[in-house]
């Protein structure tokens, strides 16, 4: 690798980068904080008077109060994912304010915006009528499924949890679907988000275009199911909860000792594939390979007060009975205006899934580059630009 040359201090990596920032709750916050963390001017746009939902998500709430929003609580939730920002209160409903904002994105590098699909072109903030003006605009829309048969479901953290099948591999074995203790997929969703935002930045280097990305809830869960959701799609079998085990590695459960009340974790190496031999695993007064170790796991067992068993595998419990993907359903009640959906086993087999304007995050490809090799199914990418790619400014 060449080393570029000592020039000084060039400041933090993106110094110069300007964000229009017209997100709120969590995933898009996380993403634009993150941009600023690495330099980027960040200009939040809330609402007058009340600001960002998440200022008043509390207990627990900071002792910095509330800034200039004197109305709201200044909530840490809110502190988690806002540092290093610039806020500027505006009414979008207002002629005057939707000017403003209109203003601030046609001179941004990048807008970000979570609002329900086709809100900001209503608003005429939208990305045609921004690009129109600054063709080098990146423009992030993040959403729940999509702008297609999803665009009018509402994209809520847990109800995603659920639907994606991950409430359905977390959680004690013979327990109920649990969600994770963060809002995980919103996570997930924001640092997606940064990475399809940095390689627009660096294609617009090359084209002098920016672009409108998509990043949704459901796709970048999908993702996150790694190993979870490659095995499901292989095998056509849903994954399970297992507590604190693990599918291939023999992990061991959590436990209290004799001298500590504290919970310990403990975990068995899997084999080292640089050591070029299988690494044993001592199991009581047992010593076991890798693989044995996993079928021999639920005979080491940690005291629990739930009494929980230790995995799903048949000689250690009944199987559970899980909802089959194809009878999954997810909905958005508009009479309550409460999103439900019922959960799901897994990422399923092979095929279309809604996800919104791009509707295969599950593809088929080749499984090596040799003609004849069959193809397997496999997680698609949470980066997909919206828009087909376009020539270079001439």
């Amino acid at each position: 690798m060449t080393r570029a040359p000592d020039t000084g201090d060039l400041g933090p990596p993106l110094e110069g980068l300007v964000v229009a920032d017209f997100s709120r709750a969590l995933a898009g916050p996380l993403a634009t904080m993150t941009l600023a963390d690495l330099g980027a001017r960040v200009v939040k746009i809330e609402r007058p008077g009340v600001g960002d939902d998440t200022r008043a998500w509390g207990p627990p709430y900071s002792d910095h109060g509330a800034t200039y929003f004197e109305s709201v609580n200044g909530a840490t939730y809110f502190e988690s994912v806002n540092r290093g920002k610039q806020s500027i209160a505006l009414d979008l409903t207002d002629p005057q304010g939707r000017q403003t904002a209109f203003d601030i994105a046609t001179h941004a590098d990048v807008v970000i915006e979570n609002f329900t699909a086709g809100t900001m072109d209503r608003l005429g903030l939208g990305y045609d009528a921004i690009s129109e003006v600054n063709p080098e605009s990146i423009f992030c829309s993040i959403n729940g499924f999509g702008s297609a048969e999803g665009k009018d479901l509402l994209g809520y953290d847990f109800i995603v949890q659920a639907v994606g099948g991950l409430m359905s591999i977390t959680g004690a074995a013979d327990g109920e679907p649990t969600k994770v203790g963060v809002a995980l997929v919103d996570v997930l969703t924001g640092k997606d988000a940064v990475t399809g935002i940095l390689a627009a930045v660096i294609a617009r280097g090359r084209t002098g275009r920016g672009d409108h990305l998509e990043v949704t809830l459901m796709t970048s869960l999908l993702g996150g199911l790694v190993n979870q959701g490659q095995a499901s799609l292989e095998t056509g079998q849903p994954g399970r909860p297992m507590g604190n085990q693990h599918p291939s590695i023999a992990v061991l459960p959590a436990a209290t000792t004799p001298s500590s009340p504290a919970w310990r974790a403990l975990s068995a190496h899997p084999s080292s594939p640089s050591a070029g031999s299988v690494r044993p695993i001592r199991i009581g007064s047992r010593t076991a390979t890798h693989s044995s170790g996993i079928s021999r796991r639920c005979s080491v067992r940690a005291t629990s007060s739930t009494g929980s068993r230790c995995c799903a595998r048949p000689g250690c419990r009944p199987a559970r009975s899980t909802p089959s993907p194809k009878h999954s359903r997810w909905q958005s009640s508009s009479a309550s205006n409460r999103p439900s959906g019922s959960g799901m086993a897994g990422p399923g087999r092979c095929g279309t899934r809604s996800a919104g304007r791009h509707t295969a995050p599950l593809t088929r490809r080749p499984h090596r580059a040799t003609t004849g090799t069959p193809t397997r199914c496999e997680p698609g990418s949470p980066h997909r630009p919206t828009d087909p790619p376009r020539k270079a400014l001439t």
